[in-house]
This record gives structure tokens, sequence and C-alpha cells, in this order.
């Protein structure tokens, strides 16, 4: 009995108003295969970056060294930065880059940051079966997999957030999605603005497409430079205007992103020795069936009026 058209306009808690009292049995009923849950599954740390290098100076080693027992690999999205990341990595990551354990690939015409394009980039190339948006500013450890692959364990078919239910501890973004269903909600929406809310608004779609919410905090923690938030009066703008933007595809029942223009483009170069750039072509989600589209939104209007 939420009104969410003032709770998301207000900055409520999403999770509270929209996805409280979603359960097993929910998911159950909405078609979850609970056997699908694969026995090893590989779990792949996410992190797109533009001009964030000292970032992972100090936690990418750490975050590798955290998990070396566990089945995960760290897809880094270099979203053509101009701070020397591109040799960073091709000095430090050699050994890791060889054994699987982190995949470089570098976007090489984007100007401007833009969250969900960049998130979105590094989820298509991760290879794993559990997509973990992690910004470079968090760290991982052994406690962050074993709740990862428990979660899962208990419903492949759920969204696992991590986070810690503290706003403004750099946790919020910590939103792991199994790759089938990253796929089906058409992954993060490329329509928002460049900044701001989009996790919560693929929350809120998956949440409408079935999909099981678990928070599956972990300790590990974030950290935040001086000087990374120049403009955060601009950020908190935008994240306002993606907010009313969310709300508006939700309540007309709009639950998968990008149908129009597609998912993950890019001009891309692989790996740190490559010089050879290949243009990727948008990724397309499936739509719905028109008639339970209709029904869909007609019922999302009901409850969001």
């Amino acid at each position: 009995g939420a009104d969410l058209s003032s709770a998301q306009l207000n900055g409520a808690d999403l999770l509270s108003a929209q996805l409280n009292g979603a359960d097993l049995l929910s998911a159950q009923l909405n078609g979850a295969d609970l056997s699908s849950a694969k026995t090893n599954p590989k779990i792949s740390f996410c992190t797109g970056v533009m001009n964030r290098l000292p970032h992972l100076q100090k936690t990418l080693l750490k975050n590798i060294e955290a998990t070396k027992a566990y089945n995960v690999e760290f897809s880094i999205l270099d979203y053509n930065s101009s701070d020397g990341f591109r040799e960073w990595m091709s000095q430090n990551m050699k050994q890791h880059i060889k054994s699987g354990k982190v995949t470089y690939t570098q976007e090489t015409t984007a100007k401007s940051f833009h969250m969900a394009k960049v998130k979105n980039l590094a989820h298509r190339f991760a290879t794993g079966d559990i997509l973990v948006s992690l910004d470079g500013d968090n760290y991982v450890d052994a406690e962050t997999c074993e709740k990862l692959l428990a979660a899962y364990k208990r419903n492949p078919n759920s969204i696992f957030h991590g986070w810690s239910g503290t706003w403004q501890d750099g946790t919020c973004g910590r939103l792991a999605v199994p790759k089938d269903v990253f796929y089906r909600v058409g992954g993060y929406d490329e329509e928002l603005l460049p900044y701001g809310f989009e996790e919560r608004d693929l929350i809120a779609r998956a949440h409408h497409l079935g999909v099981q919410y678990q928070r599956v905090p972990w300790k590990a923690g974030a950290f935040e430079l001086a000087g990374d938030h120049t403009n955060r009066k601009g950020e908190n703008d935008l994240n306002a205007q993606n907010i009313h933007r969310s709300h508006e595809n939700v309540t007309h029942g709009k639950f998968i992103a990008n149908l129009t223009h597609g998912w993950g483009a890019g001009k891309i170069m692989h790996g740190i020795y490559s010089k050879s750039v290949i243009e990727y072509k948008p990724v397309h989600p499936v739509a719905h069936d028109e008639e339970r589209e209709a029904t869909d939104a007609q019922l999302a209007r009901l409850l969001f009026r």
C-alpha cells in the first residue's frame, strides 16, 4: 500500500516500497526455475571506470588476492580513460590477465561518462554466471563470495543487492544479477541520464518480471578519494530526474529496458596488447508478448496511480 509516486519522487527506498514481501514463494509462483542454479557458478565482478586510476590502484590487487580461492573474474571496462589506466594495467595485471582472473576491455570513443552504458559494457564482456556491478572504490573478499553463492543457491531467479542499508556509503551500486536475468531485463537502462538511480531502476523492473530481490550486504568497505565528486549538486539533479523517468517507465509497464536502441554498443579493444578496434552492435532484448505487456501496464497503473 506504499504510495510509490511520492515515495520515489522523494528519494524513498524503492526496496522497502516496491519490493517488500518478495519471497521464495512469489518467485516460484512467477515461474522461477529453482533447479537451474549451477553447482560451481562463476562470479564476475564488473567494474567500469573513466579516469579512476587511483581507485583501482587501491582496490584491484587486494580484491584479487582476497577472492583467490573462488571461481571469480574481474571484468574491467576502461571507458576511454586518459589518466594512464591502460598503461598501469599492462604493467601490473599481465599475470592476472594471462590466467583469466582479470579481463581488460577498452571503449575507444567515449567523450563523457554514462553510468548505465559503462556498466552494460562491463557486464557484456564478463564470462561469469553471476554478474556483479562493483564500483572501482569498493572492496570484496571471501565473505562477499560466500554470501553471493549462498543467495544464488537459494534462488537463482533473484537479484542480490550488496547495499548496507545506509545511503551515501558507496554500497548502493553493489548489484549482482545472474546473467540470464540481466539479459532478460535488458540490462541497465541507457535512456536514463548519465548518473543515478540505474541500479534501483533495474531492481524495480526485474521485480515486475517475477525476479526475487535478496539483500546480501557484505562487510568489505568502500571509500571515496578527495575530489571525486566535484559536482555533487549536478549528480543529485540527474539522480532526481532519473527517479522520475524510472517511475514513469514502471507505471506504464516498461519493464524491459533498451528495447528501441539496444544496449552495450561500442568500439572496443580487448586486452592490453591489442591495437585492433572491433565495433560491437547493440544487444537487443526480447520484448514481452504485446497482449501480456498491455495487461501488465494496465495493472501497473492501478498499483501506482
